[in-house]
């Protein structure tokens, strides 16, 4: 029993914690639009990586695929921190907003 309160307690506060950020709209598109952009350049490099093979430069085309693939994963990760930023300055904002009733 004592095991069980304890696992309750542990899922409310994980609940509470996760409740405490939440994402705005923009934060959330522009998050979708990251994902969607490092999918993109993903693809293009499975695609260099697909048309590479036997090729005569196939080593020179895997390096380019795979400088693809980084620069893909290093515009999403960045979107994503300026995504996170913008958030927390419309949380901010939004909190400075509101008139005392």
């Amino acid at each position: 029993m004592k095991k069980l309160m304890m696992a309750a307690g542990a899922a409310a506060l994980a609940l509470g914690a996760t409740g405490c950020h939440k994402d705005t709209p923009a934060e959330n598109q522009v998050e979708k639009q990251a994902d969607a952009i490092g999918d993109a350049y993903k693809a293009d490099a499975k695609v260099q990586r697909a048309q590479a093979e036997g090729a005569p430069d196939q080593k020179a085309q895997e390096a380019a695929a795979d400088s693809l693939e980084n620069k893909g994963e290093a515009i999403e990760k960045n979107l994503k921190k300026e995504a996170n930023e913008l958030g927390k300055d419309t949380r901010k904002m939004s909190g400075a907003d509101k008139h005392p009733n």
